[in-house]
């Protein structure tokens, strides 16, 4: 028997509700980063393309996570990952590659938030389990 949305929204802990909150945001802010599409000095197109694929992967994740489907949160964790690991490379360009000062500490602010994000869903699913038992 499904769970109807009150007894979802009332078994979904804080901490798990936040980590999604950050989650789709994040993945807000890598869809629309395709909005940098032919700007000077833009990441390149393949990288702003797997961008939106990944940030419309989590939100798929994120929607069936806060109905309590049980693929959602891996769904998030695996798309959110992969993103966090298409920005690393930008700590490792050249100077001749003329990257904004702005990006750098951007991805990692973003990397930060995905592991906030992580952790809280992590904990929130483990005080959800606990909860059940």
């Amino acid at each position: 028997m499904t769970p109807t949305a009150q007894e979802v929204s009332l078994t979904r802990s804080r901490n798990l509700t936040i980590g999604l909150i950050i989650s789709a945001v994040l993945a807000v802010v890598d869809i629309v980063s395709v909005s940098g599409v032919g700007a000077d000095n833009g990441p390149p197109v393949p990288v702003l393309v797997i961008g939106v694929v990944l940030g419309i992967i989590t939100l798929v994740g994120v929607s069936l996570a806060w109905r309590g489907k049980r693929g959602g949160v891996p769904t998030v964790v695996v798309s959110r990952v992969l993103s966090a690991l298409s920005g690393i490379p930008v700590f490792f360009v050249g100077e001749e590659e003329e990257v904004p000062g702005w990006v750098a500490p951007s991805v990692a602010v973003a990397i930060v938030l995905t592991i906030v994000a992580f952790a809280l869903i992590y904990v929130g699913r483990r005080k959800a389990a606990l909860s059940s038992q």
